[in-house]
């Protein structure tokens, strides 16, 4: 604050008196603000005013608006000639400088009026010093409100900004964990925070906490590579967010995997403004992910993956990290329809964000990731995620002679390939089981040529009579042997041995487009047999153990599912298996429900 000695001039003069001095007072009295009764002793070179910047309007004559400086100290220099101003609360002089309280404490951050009353006060100048004079007068006046016009003040407030809107403040830690806890749920490799992504038919943003000990992001990627092919059928791109020239650039997400790996040393931690944040040489890249998952509550099916090290949670300041990104991100991008939703648990249920945080130490790990590929154990010819998938492809289309001999295509509705390879291995897995108990001194090709071929005792896409049902393999009791084989091939789980029948029919099922149908086809492959009970003993459907990998809900679905169309069947073998690999082959089936009591019995 400055001196105002500058714009006395500003001030009407009255001819009829030697002096004149302008006291202003406040509408709210100095009782409100707990100074009513406090003398303070001034000195008598004058005193310092300072009061809250305010814009006076006059309500008579416009003028133009003005900032308030400090009063500079009066002195007594012979006769006062020109007039003098004194500003004072009602009741109480200004005694020491105010600081405003901050705006951003306003219910409303709009136009906050206060009225102040302003006065002229005629007084003749005296001999005594002006300091004495002052005193007299407010020794007299104190406590009085001069008549005089009205006049508003009217303080402007700044509207707040969204970072520092308190719906966006983030709650403390431990509320955001256990309400996360609440919307938590499992599959055999990840715990969920804000609910599983495979149900959705939107883009959905993943928040990974990435481990040094496993390489779940990649196995995440490939899980939701086929949980995608699952719904929607066919495969997603996959495509990379970049950071070039300090800014962040993201790929469209419906059809896609977008990846943003922020797990290097270039990308830090931070803060702003109470939400977290993440930078990259200076730069946070938070409010673009913002923006991002605004985009996701429309569009095709797609995933928003980001990676963010649980190395940085180490630190006290950003414990818990990564779950107070997903909630800011949760909290901020809601639609504007969806902002009367404010509890943190509605809105995690509202916005397509989730946590995936590994769940599974090492060895656990690398046994799940092998039976996801229906590997019997760990490869040795692998060591990463990307090799695992290599050598699961590079299986399911080994094409061998044997496997395409063996192998019809469906002539009606279209076969998919994943369809057709699986049901090759499958067929040319219970090829090898006859050979190994009919006759193994014979090299298993020849067998098959000569034995398999020509006695049929093993069939794909067998027609069970006319209008009947085509089975996708087709195994038939001509042979005293043929039981053991069966029996070798239907690998028990925990001395669990599954039932057997003959003749016994396969049913393969990709589960490919169906997660959109809630694997509606599983029951249509139990159906198509309702009629033809006497024809066959024993159905066995099969599926892959990755759709099992969808959480406990999912799993338990497609059990019952069988189960229940099971009970049609009286006198029928029925049983949900999974297929087996090992040495590049197919060496059996297995029981799901073993399965799925491993996976989730734990959790």
């Amino acid at each position: 604050m400055t001196d105002r000695d500058d714009r006395r001039g500003d001030v009407p003069e009255d001819q009829g008196t030697e002096e004149e001095y302008t006291r202003v007072t406040r509408s709210n009295t100095a009782a409100d603000s707990g100074e009513g009764d406090e003398e303070s002793s001034l000195s008598d070179e004058g005193m310092e005013l300072a009061i809250e910047q305010i814009e006076l309007n006059n309500s008579n004559d416009p003028v133009e608006s003005v900032s308030p400086r400090p009063v500079s100290k009066v002195k007594a220099e012979g006769n006062i000639s020109s007039p003098r101003i004194s500003l004072q609360r009602s009741g109480s002089p200004v005694l020491r400088s105010r600081t405003p309280k901050s705006i951003s404490n306003l219910a409303d951050p709009m136009l906050t009026p206060q009225t102040v009353s302003v006065s002229q006060q005629k007084e003749r100048a005296s001999e005594q010093p002006v300091s004495t004079t002052i005193k007299q007068n407010r020794r007299t006046n104190r406590g009085q409100t001069l008549g005089g016009q009205e006049i508003t003040v009217t303080r402007l407030l700044e509207r707040v900004g969204r970072e520092s809107r308190p719906t966006t403040q983030l709650t403390p830690l431990a509320g955001s964990q256990q309400l996360l806890d609440e919307l938590e749920e499992f599959d055999p490799v990840f715990q969920w925070g804000g609910g599983l992504p495979y149900s959705s038919d939107r883009p959905v943003c993943i928040v990974h906490r990435a481990t040094e000990e496993v390489p779940s992001f990649e196995f995440l990627q490939r899980s939701l590579r086929d949980a995608y092919s699952e719904s929607r059928g066919g495969e997603p791109t996959v495509k990379h967010a970049e950071f070039v020239a300090n800014e962040l650039r993201v790929p469209d997400v419906p059809g896609s995997i977008v990846t943003i790996d922020v797990s290097g040393d270039e990308w830090s931690p931070s803060q702003t403004n109470g939400r977290p944040a993440i930078e990259h040489a200076g730069v946070d890249i938070v409010p673009d992910l913002v923006d991002q998952v605004e985009t996701l509550y429309s569009g095709g099916l797609g995933y928003l993956l980001i990676n963010v090290p649980q190395r940085w949670e180490e630190s006290v300041r950003f414990s818990g990290f990564t779950h107070r990104l997903v909630e800011y991100l949760a909290s901020a991008s809601l639609p504007k329809a969806s902002e009367e939703v404010t509890g943190v648990l509605e809105r995690l249920r509202a916005a397509p964000v989730s946590i995936a945080t590994p769940r599974v130490e090492e060895e656990t790990f690398d046994d799940r990731v092998a039976r996801y590929y229906a590997f019997n154990g760990i490869p040795g010819s692998w060591e990463t995620i990307a090799q695992a998938d290599t050598a699961f492809q590079r299986l399911l289309r080994s094409g061998r002679w044997t496997q395409v001999a063996l192998t019809e295509r469906q002539t009606e509705g279209g076969e998919s390939d994943q369809h057709y390879n699986w049901k090759g291995i499958l067929t040319e897995g219970m090829a090898r089981e006859l050979w190994q108990v009919m006759d193994p001194e014979t090299p298993f090709n020849t067998f098959v040529r000569t034995t398999l071929l020509e006695e049929n005792p093993l069939e794909s896409e067998h027609d069970l009579g006319e209008g009947g049902p085509v089975a996708d393999i087709y195994f038939n009791a001509t042979r005293f042997d043929a039981e053991d084989a069966l029996t070798a091939f239907l690998l028990s789980e925990d001395d669990e041995s599954i039932e057997t029948g003959l003749p016994a029919v396969i049913e393969f099922e990709t589960g490919f487009s169906e997660g959109a149908f809630q694997y509606r086809k599983l029951s249509e492959s139990l159906e198509k047999y309702h009629d033809h009970t006497s024809s066959i003993d024993a159905i066995y459907i099969v599926i892959p153990p990755r759709i099992l990998y969808r959480g406990r809900e999912q799993a338990l679905l497609v059990q019952d599912l069988v189960k229940a169309e099971a009970t049609q069947f009286d006198d029928l073998t029925v049983e949900l298996c999974v297929p087996v690999l090992e040495n590049g082959r197919c060496i059996g089936i297995r029981r799901v429900e073993p399965l799925i009591d491993t996976f989730y019995d734990n959790d």
